[in-house]
C-alpha cells in the first residue's frame, strides 16, 4: 500500500541499502520533492493526509543484520528488518530487544519506525 489517507505518491522507490536510500534522498531534496518514508505500512491510515505527496520511499528492501557481537550485545540492523524477526534472531542467542513498541502484535512493525516514534522519557 503506497496511498497514505488517500493521497497517492507520484513516485514510489525502495531501495536496498542506506546508500541508496542516501542517493535518492539527496536527490528529492535537490528537485524539493515531499517524500514520506513508509516501514511496514502499518499506521498509514492515522494523522492527517498529507497535503502534498511525490514520493513515497519503503524501507523493508533494507531488512538485513549487519553485525551482531552477542557476547558484546550489541546488533546492527537495517531499518527495514521488523521488529519480529530482529527477535528471532536475538533469541536463538539468548537476548531480546528490550523495546516496547506500541502495538507490539504487529509482525510487520519495523525497527526504524519503532525507533523513530519511540518516546523518551522525561525524569
Amino acid at each position: 500500500m503506497n496511498t497514505i489517507l488517500g493521497v497517492s505518491p507520484r513516485k514510489v522507490v525502495e531501495p536496498t541499502s542506506s546508500t541508496e536510500a542516501a542517493e535518492a534522498l539527496r536527490s528529492f531534496a535537490a528537485d524539493k520533492l515531499a517524500v514520506v518514508v513508509v516501514g511496514g505500512g502499518t499506521d498509514l491510515d492515522l494523522g492527517k493526509p498529507p497535503s502534498r505527496l511525490d514520493v513515497v520511499l519503503r524501507t523493508q528492501g533494507m531488512a538485513r543484520i549487519i553485525d551482531h557481537a552477542p557476547a558484546d550485545q550489541i546488533v546492527v540492523a537495517e531499518s527495514g528488518i521488523t521488529l519480529a524477526e530482529l527477535q528471532r534472531h536475538l533469541g536463538a542467542h539468548g537476548q531480546r530487544l528490550a523495546l516496547d513498541p506500541p502495538l507490539p502484535d504487529l509482525g510487520d512493525q519495523v525497527v526504524g519506525v519503532a525507533v523513530g516514534t519511540a518516546t523518551v522519557p522525561t525524569w
